[in-house]
């Protein structure tokens, strides 16, 4: 009888860190899609400002959203932030808002992959 309470609260646990782990990346891709739809374009003021507000949230959340995040989702995101610093910097206005839709897509792809859903339990 022992062993049977041990292991509900160990699968107790573990559901607790998945749903965790769920509110965490859903929070930080809600705040990532936040500051990158907020950035303004490259010939107004404030956006490489910006870019650098989003590159620095990124870099602070990247280690632990590559928990359970795939590396590839990760670096298209990386990618992404870096590509806008770049455009922003350049003042290339096509190109920055080519990266941010991008970086946008992959914010949803990190979203979704880390969602409860039967597609992502199979």
């Amino acid at each position: 009888m022992k062993a049977f309470v041990i292991i509900c609260v160990i699968f107790a646990v573990m559901l607790g860190c998945i749903v965790f782990n769920y509110f965490y990346i859903n929070k930080t891709s809600n705040e990532l899609y936040v500051l990158a739809s907020g950035i303004p374009g490259v010939e107004e003021d404030g956006c490489y400002a910006g870019v650098s507000q989003l590159d620095q949230y990124w870099q602070q959340h990247h280690d632990r959203v590559g928990l359970s995040v795939s590396f590839v989702e990760l670096n298209r995101v990386s990618d992404a932030i870096t590509s806008m610093k770049s455009y922003a910097a350049a003042g290339e206005e096509a190109d920055f808002e080519c990266a941010r839709e991008l970086l946008l897509n992959a914010i949803h792809e990190m979203r979704r992959l880390e969602a409860f859903t039967i597609g992502n339990i199979l």
